[in-house]
């Protein structure tokens, strides 16, 4: 029933979120 497009935001999320923990590990602590 879901969009393609929300599957695929999801996943670009996903690795921006992965990427900031690697250079922000600091932040990802919080």
């Amino acid at each position: 029933m879901n969009p393609p497009h929300f599957t695929f935001t999801y996943a670009m999320h996903f690795l921006l979120v992965c990427c900031l923990r690697k250079q922000f590990p600091l932040m990802a602590q919080r």
